[in-house]
């Protein structure tokens, strides 16, 4: 999806199939600039979190459990002149409802200078240069692509309030010597002490795979014969599994954190070793890309929901509450 950073409007709508890009070209940009032309951050910001809100209360109307890594990217040389105070409660607010997407920044100008939009410049900042573009564009494409799949309780609503119950699940797929990445938002196991809360990765037979956890981002190199190398398991734990379960235990994961967003995810990879003759045509279900992947099942057991951005909301209701009450009184005399 593509919007403008002015106004807010649509350009380009989310579409998988890559013929649709061509649709967005020189003139639907220039017509884009013709009507609104700059950036404005608490705008498109504000369009941001629209369209986000949008996406996971259709996830969570129709129980997604898993699906594509998010990220935000802001093209644009600089941020403008903004209210400071406003834009941060919202900001703080986007960061605790939507803690799987990562904020990205593409400038021509001074890369500090978006250090309001996130807390590693070096990592999710990057400079465009006209003189050599195609190199200027290729650490974010590598950036975008790191970006990991994403797992959240389909029990939890847009605002991570809980209207459901039970354990939930869903099937993936992995080529061999190849590596699928999750991140589970600390949202998902905050203040759980239930010692059966959980995540299970179950294998179907198709073949070896390698199940590793961490609390913190793994290194992606894409596919290799070595899955040490890839998954940084000197940061966690590397277990294999051909049709057993592998159960990473959720209790009590954030006990130094004051805060939700305070508290690390749990990021989850899945590879797959050489393919053997036994199980190179035993994929056909219609979600295999290739006949020789292997199927697996993530099963969410007794996660929960959190977020202190309901208390934000409550804390701004309560100051115009307070606000008001003059008003009130005067009117009742």
């Amino acid at each position: 999806m593509i919007l403008n950073g002015k106004d807010g409007s649509l350009l380009f709508n989310s579409s998988y199939p890559r013929l649709e890009w061509s649709t967005f070209n020189a003139d639907a940009y220039s017509d884009a600039r013709a009507k609104a032309n700059g950036f404005d951050l608490q705008v498109a910001l504000g369009a941001t979190l629209s369209y986000l809100r949008q996406h996971d209360t259709d996830f969570h109307r129709r129980r997604v459990v898993a699906g594509r890594g998010q990220a935000v990217l802001y093209l644009t040389p600089a941020l403008g002149s903004y209210d400071q105070s406003r834009f941060y409660t919202r900001f703080d607010n986007y960061r605790q409802l939507y803690p799987d997407v990562d904020t990205l920044v593409l400038t021509s100008g001074n890369k500090n200078s978006f250090g309001v939009l996130t807390n590693d410049t070096n990592l999710n900042v990057f400079t465009f240069t006209v003189t050599d573009p195609a190199s200027a564009i290729r650490p974010l494409v590598e950036r975008i692509k790191a970006v990991p799949r994403r797992i959240r309780n389909a029990n939890c609503d847009a605002d991570w309030a809980e209207d459901g119950s039970g354990n939930l699940e869903f099937i993936d797929y992995v080529e061999p010597l190849g590596v699928n990445y999750y991140r589970l938002a600390p949202n998902n196991f905050y203040r759980t002490k239930d010692d059966y809360a959980r995540v299970r990765v179950q294998g179907q037979g198709y073949g070896t795979l390698t199940v590793c956890y961490s609390r913190t981002l793994p290194t992606m190199n894409g596919t290799q014969n070595s899955y040490a190398s890839q998954a940084d398991s000197s940061a966690g734990t590397c277990q294999q599994l051909s049709t057993g379960n592998v159960e990473i235990k959720l209790a009590n994961l954030c006990t130094d954190a004051s805060l939700v967003r305070d508290c690390a995810p749990l990021y989850l990879a899945v590879s797959a070793g050489q393919a053997t003759q036994a199980v190179e045509m035993r994929c056909n279900e219609e979600a295999c890309r290739f006949p020789d992947m292997l199927k697996y099942t993530v099963i969410l057991e007794r996660v929960g929901c959190w977020s202190a951005a309901g208390a934000l909301h409550a804390a701004w209701l309560l100051t115009a509450l307070l606000a008001a009450l003059p008003l009130l009184l005067q009117f009742r005399q």
